[in-house]
Protein backbone atom coordinates (compact mmCIF):
# COMPACT_ATOMS: atom_id res chain seq x y z
CA UNK A 1 0.00 0.00 0.00
CA UNK A 2 1.03 3.80 -0.48
CA UNK A 3 1.41 5.10 3.02
CA UNK A 4 1.27 8.19 1.74
CA UNK A 5 -2.11 8.05 1.03
CA UNK A 6 -3.28 8.07 4.50
CA UNK A 7 -0.68 10.48 5.64
CA UNK A 8 -1.94 12.79 3.00
CA UNK A 9 -5.83 12.76 4.29
CA UNK A 10 -4.65 13.18 7.82
CA UNK A 11 -3.25 16.35 6.69
CA UNK A 12 -5.73 17.50 4.99
CA UNK A 13 -8.30 16.91 7.78
CA UNK A 14 -6.12 18.36 10.13
CA UNK A 15 -5.86 21.61 8.07
CA UNK A 16 -10.10 21.88 7.85
CA UNK A 17 -10.17 21.78 11.64
CA UNK A 18 -12.44 18.05 11.19
CA UNK A 19 -12.81 15.65 13.72
CA UNK A 20 -11.87 12.25 12.77
CA UNK A 21 -14.92 10.59 14.87
CA UNK A 22 -17.35 13.02 12.72
CA UNK A 23 -16.58 11.38 9.65
CA UNK A 24 -17.31 7.78 10.81
CA UNK A 25 -20.50 6.33 9.16
CA UNK A 26 -21.77 3.58 8.10
CA UNK A 27 -19.94 3.02 4.99
CA UNK A 28 -16.38 4.02 6.67
CA UNK A 29 -15.81 3.00 10.92
CA UNK A 30 -13.59 5.27 12.72
CA UNK A 31 -11.02 2.73 13.58
CA UNK A 32 -10.31 1.88 9.55
CA UNK A 33 -9.96 5.75 9.27
CA UNK A 34 -7.59 5.37 11.87
CA UNK A 35 -5.53 2.88 10.55
CA UNK A 36 -5.65 4.04 7.08
CA UNK A 37 -4.28 7.54 8.07
CA UNK A 38 -1.13 5.57 10.09
CA UNK A 39 -0.44 4.14 6.57
CA UNK A 40 -1.30 0.35 8.23
CA UNK A 41 -4.11 -0.24 5.58
CA UNK A 42 -6.06 1.63 2.63
CA UNK A 43 -8.87 1.97 1.36
CA UNK A 44 -11.23 1.65 -1.59
CA UNK A 45 -12.09 4.24 -4.41
CA UNK A 46 -15.73 4.93 -3.19
CA UNK A 47 -14.78 4.72 0.47
CA UNK A 48 -11.76 7.45 0.16
CA UNK A 49 -14.20 9.81 -1.96
CA UNK A 50 -16.41 9.59 1.03
CA UNK A 51 -14.05 10.58 3.48
CA UNK A 52 -12.54 13.40 1.22
CA UNK A 53 -16.62 14.54 0.40
CA UNK A 54 -16.69 14.23 4.76
CA UNK A 55 -14.16 16.77 4.90
CA UNK A 56 -15.25 19.07 2.24
CA UNK A 57 -12.44 18.62 -0.55
CA UNK A 58 -12.29 16.28 -3.57
CA UNK A 59 -9.76 13.88 -5.45
CA UNK A 60 -7.94 16.67 -7.35
CA UNK A 61 -6.98 18.57 -3.71
CA UNK A 62 -6.59 15.87 -2.78
CA UNK A 63 -3.79 14.56 -5.28
CA UNK A 64 -2.30 18.17 -5.12
CA UNK A 65 -1.68 17.28 -1.35
CA UNK A 66 -0.02 14.21 -2.16
CA UNK A 67 2.84 15.28 -4.07
CA UNK A 68 3.67 18.40 -2.53
CA UNK A 69 4.17 15.76 1.02
CA UNK A 70 5.65 13.34 -1.37
CA UNK A 71 8.95 15.83 -1.70
CA UNK A 72 11.27 13.26 0.45
CA UNK A 73 10.33 10.42 -1.09
CA UNK A 74 10.43 12.00 -4.70
CA UNK A 75 14.12 12.74 -3.71
CA UNK A 76 14.56 9.32 -3.54
CA UNK A 77 13.16 8.14 -6.65
CA UNK A 78 15.28 11.33 -8.24
CA UNK A 79 18.71 9.67 -6.62
CA UNK A 80 17.81 6.62 -8.28
CA UNK A 81 16.78 7.60 -11.59
CA UNK A 82 19.59 9.47 -12.11
CA UNK A 83 21.76 7.26 -11.02
CA UNK A 84 20.67 4.65 -14.08
CA UNK A 85 20.95 7.59 -16.44
CA UNK A 86 24.53 8.40 -15.26
CA UNK A 87 25.06 4.86 -15.43
CA UNK A 88 26.26 4.91 -11.66
CA UNK A 89 26.56 1.11 -10.81
CA UNK A 90 28.17 2.20 -7.45
CA UNK A 91 25.89 4.91 -6.52
CA UNK A 92 22.96 2.30 -6.98
CA UNK A 93 23.96 -0.17 -5.32
CA UNK A 94 24.87 2.45 -2.16
CA UNK A 95 20.95 3.41 -2.70
CA UNK A 96 20.26 -0.24 -1.87
CA UNK A 97 22.28 -0.49 0.81
CA UNK A 98 20.51 2.29 2.25
CA UNK A 99 17.42 1.31 1.48
CA UNK A 100 17.72 -2.15 3.01
CA UNK A 101 18.80 -0.38 6.35
CA UNK A 102 15.59 1.49 6.44
CA UNK A 103 13.28 -1.24 6.05
CA UNK A 104 15.47 -3.06 8.81
CA UNK A 105 14.45 0.31 10.86
CA UNK A 106 10.91 0.42 9.59
CA UNK A 107 9.90 -2.85 8.28
CA UNK A 108 6.15 -1.48 8.23
CA UNK A 109 6.94 1.14 5.57
CA UNK A 110 6.14 -0.69 2.51
CA UNK A 111 7.90 2.50 0.35
CA UNK A 112 11.01 1.75 1.27
CA UNK A 113 10.99 -2.00 -0.46
CA UNK A 114 9.02 -0.65 -3.68
CA UNK A 115 12.09 2.18 -4.23
CA UNK A 116 14.48 -0.86 -3.47
CA UNK A 117 13.28 -3.15 -6.08
CA UNK A 118 13.05 -0.65 -8.53
CA UNK A 119 17.00 0.38 -7.76
CA UNK A 120 17.29 -3.21 -7.93
CA UNK A 121 15.60 -3.17 -10.97
CA UNK A 122 17.64 -0.26 -13.00
CA UNK A 123 20.90 -2.15 -11.63
CA UNK A 124 19.99 -5.37 -13.08
CA UNK A 125 19.46 -2.97 -16.57
CA UNK A 126 23.41 -1.88 -15.77
CA UNK A 127 24.68 -4.80 -14.63
CA UNK A 128 23.25 -8.41 -15.46
CA UNK A 129 25.21 -10.56 -13.60
CA UNK A 130 23.53 -8.55 -10.72
CA UNK A 131 20.47 -11.00 -9.63
CA UNK A 132 17.75 -9.23 -7.50
CA UNK A 133 16.56 -11.21 -4.40
CA UNK A 134 13.70 -13.19 -5.44
CA UNK A 135 12.15 -12.47 -2.12
CA UNK A 136 11.68 -9.11 -2.58
CA UNK A 137 10.21 -9.34 -6.13
CA UNK A 138 7.93 -11.67 -4.54
CA UNK A 139 6.64 -9.49 -2.04
CA UNK A 140 6.30 -7.21 -4.70
CA UNK A 141 3.93 -9.63 -6.79
CA UNK A 142 2.18 -10.37 -3.79
CA UNK A 143 1.21 -6.95 -3.01
CA UNK A 144 0.23 -5.90 -6.78
CA UNK A 145 -2.05 -8.78 -7.26
CA UNK A 146 -4.20 -7.86 -4.12
CA UNK A 147 -4.94 -4.05 -4.53
CA UNK A 148 -7.78 -3.61 -5.90
CA UNK A 149 -7.03 -0.03 -8.25
CA UNK A 150 -3.33 0.82 -9.68
CA UNK A 151 -2.25 4.06 -8.30
CA UNK A 152 0.41 6.55 -9.58
CA UNK A 153 2.98 4.54 -6.81
CA UNK A 154 2.00 1.06 -8.56
CA UNK A 155 2.04 1.99 -12.10
CA UNK A 156 5.85 3.56 -11.74
CA UNK A 157 7.02 0.58 -10.00
CA UNK A 158 6.11 -1.67 -12.92
CA UNK A 159 7.50 0.79 -14.77
CA UNK A 160 11.07 0.91 -13.90
CA UNK A 161 10.91 -2.92 -12.52
CA UNK A 162 8.99 -4.70 -15.57
CA UNK A 163 12.70 -6.11 -16.45
CA UNK A 164 13.08 -7.94 -13.13
CA UNK A 165 9.62 -10.03 -13.41
CA UNK A 166 8.96 -13.28 -15.59
CA UNK A 167 6.47 -13.26 -18.33
CA UNK A 168 4.28 -15.13 -16.32
CA UNK A 169 4.26 -12.53 -13.59
CA UNK A 170 4.00 -9.57 -16.18
CA UNK A 171 0.69 -11.69 -17.82
CA UNK A 172 -0.76 -11.73 -14.64
CA UNK A 173 0.51 -7.96 -13.16
CA UNK A 174 -1.01 -6.56 -16.49
CA UNK A 175 -3.99 -8.48 -16.46
CA UNK A 176 -4.80 -7.39 -12.85
CA UNK A 177 -4.49 -3.68 -14.02
CA UNK A 178 -6.17 -4.32 -17.14
CA UNK A 179 -9.37 -5.85 -15.25
CA UNK A 180 -9.48 -4.05 -11.80
CA UNK A 181 -12.09 -4.86 -9.19
CA UNK A 182 -12.88 -1.73 -8.91
CA UNK A 183 -13.38 0.29 -12.06
CA UNK A 184 -13.82 4.06 -12.26
CA UNK A 185 -13.06 6.85 -15.17
CA UNK A 186 -8.89 7.36 -14.67
CA UNK A 187 -7.84 11.17 -13.93
CA UNK A 188 -5.61 11.93 -17.32
CA UNK A 189 -2.38 12.20 -15.17
CA UNK A 190 -3.10 8.45 -13.71
CA UNK A 191 -4.24 7.89 -16.82
CA UNK A 192 -0.65 8.33 -18.65
CA UNK A 193 0.95 6.55 -16.01
CA UNK A 194 -1.04 3.70 -16.26
CA UNK A 195 -0.17 3.76 -20.32
CA UNK A 196 3.90 4.26 -19.65
CA UNK A 197 3.48 1.19 -16.82
CA UNK A 198 2.00 -0.65 -20.30
CA UNK A 199 4.69 0.28 -22.61
CA UNK A 200 7.68 -0.79 -20.11
CA UNK A 201 5.75 -4.48 -20.11
CA UNK A 202 5.50 -4.67 -23.66
CA UNK A 203 9.02 -3.62 -24.36
CA UNK A 204 9.98 -6.98 -21.98
CA UNK A 205 7.57 -8.85 -23.92
CA UNK A 206 8.50 -8.30 -26.65
CA UNK A 207 12.49 -9.09 -26.01
CA UNK A 208 11.32 -12.39 -24.30
CA UNK A 209 9.49 -12.93 -27.31
CA UNK A 210 6.21 -13.64 -25.38
CA UNK A 211 3.59 -12.20 -27.56
CA UNK A 212 0.13 -13.82 -26.07
CA UNK A 213 -0.40 -11.31 -23.58
CA UNK A 214 0.64 -7.82 -25.90
CA UNK A 215 -2.60 -8.18 -27.70
CA UNK A 216 -4.74 -7.59 -24.53
CA UNK A 217 -2.05 -4.71 -24.01
CA UNK A 218 -2.36 -3.35 -27.33
CA UNK A 219 -6.48 -3.48 -27.45
CA UNK A 220 -6.34 -1.31 -24.18
CA UNK A 221 -3.55 1.34 -25.37
CA UNK A 222 -5.88 2.15 -29.13
CA UNK A 223 -8.49 2.94 -26.34
CA UNK A 224 -6.32 4.88 -23.94
CA UNK A 225 -3.18 6.53 -24.70
CA UNK A 226 -4.40 10.17 -24.99
CA UNK A 227 -2.57 11.52 -27.80
CA UNK A 228 -3.56 14.88 -27.06
CA UNK A 229 -1.98 15.15 -23.87
CA UNK A 230 1.81 12.74 -24.90
CA UNK A 231 3.10 12.39 -28.41
CA UNK A 232 5.94 10.69 -26.55
CA UNK A 233 3.43 7.87 -25.70
CA UNK A 234 1.90 7.82 -28.77
CA UNK A 235 5.17 7.34 -31.16
CA UNK A 236 5.97 4.83 -28.52
CA UNK A 237 3.36 2.72 -29.10
CA UNK A 238 3.79 2.79 -32.47
CA UNK A 239 7.03 2.15 -32.62
CA UNK A 240 6.04 -0.90 -30.51
CA UNK A 241 3.56 -2.34 -32.71
CA UNK A 242 6.21 -2.29 -35.70
CA UNK A 243 8.56 -3.56 -33.05
CA UNK A 244 6.26 -6.68 -32.36
CA UNK A 245 5.63 -7.12 -36.49
CA UNK A 246 9.24 -7.38 -36.73
CA UNK A 247 10.48 -9.75 -33.57
CA UNK A 248 7.09 -12.06 -34.68
CA UNK A 249 8.13 -12.51 -38.38
CA UNK A 250 12.70 -10.82 -38.80
CA UNK A 251 12.53 -9.61 -42.26
CA UNK A 252 13.78 -6.67 -44.69
CA UNK A 253 10.20 -5.91 -44.93
CA UNK A 254 9.05 -5.68 -41.76
CA UNK A 255 12.13 -3.72 -40.56
CA UNK A 256 11.40 -0.70 -42.45
CA UNK A 257 8.96 0.11 -40.18
CA UNK A 258 10.76 0.19 -37.24
CA UNK A 259 13.79 1.97 -38.77
CA UNK A 260 10.51 4.88 -40.24
CA UNK A 261 9.34 5.39 -36.00
CA UNK A 262 12.96 5.66 -35.39
CA UNK A 263 13.60 8.35 -37.78
CA UNK A 264 10.26 10.22 -35.91
CA UNK A 265 11.90 9.75 -32.58
CA UNK A 266 14.70 12.04 -33.97
CA UNK A 267 12.51 14.56 -35.53
CA UNK A 268 10.66 14.95 -32.24
CA UNK A 269 14.19 15.86 -29.98
CA UNK A 270 13.82 12.11 -28.46
CA UNK A 271 17.16 11.51 -29.37
CA UNK A 272 18.31 9.58 -26.43
CA UNK A 273 15.11 7.58 -27.08
CA UNK A 274 16.50 7.01 -30.67
CA UNK A 275 19.35 5.72 -29.58
CA UNK A 276 18.15 3.58 -26.84
CA UNK A 277 15.97 1.84 -30.11
CA UNK A 278 18.45 1.89 -31.92
CA UNK A 279 20.66 -0.17 -30.26
CA UNK A 280 17.84 -2.25 -29.25
CA UNK A 281 16.92 -2.82 -33.07
CA UNK A 282 20.51 -3.70 -33.71
CA UNK A 283 20.49 -6.34 -31.55
CA UNK A 284 17.20 -8.10 -32.87
CA UNK A 285 18.99 -7.75 -36.18
CA UNK A 286 21.56 -9.96 -35.58
CA UNK A 287 19.25 -11.95 -33.84
CA UNK A 288 17.82 -12.55 -36.73
CA UNK A 289 21.01 -12.90 -39.54
CA UNK A 290 19.28 -9.48 -40.93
Amino acid sequence: MDNLFGKTFKHLRLMKNVEAKSIACDGLSYSQLMRFEAGKTSLTVEKLMLALHAIGTNFVEFEYAYYELAESDLLIGRDIWQSYWQRNIAKLELLIDQLEQKIQAKPDDFNYLLYKVQAEAFLKQLQPSYLPPQEDIKKIVQYLLTINQWWYTECELLMNSASIFSDKQLRDLTHKMLNPEIKFRNSDALQMKIDAALLSVIRVLIANKHFDPLHEIFDYLDAHVLPDYNMYERAMFAYFKTLYRFRKAPSKETLAPVERCIEAFKILDCFGLANYAADEVKRYCKESHI
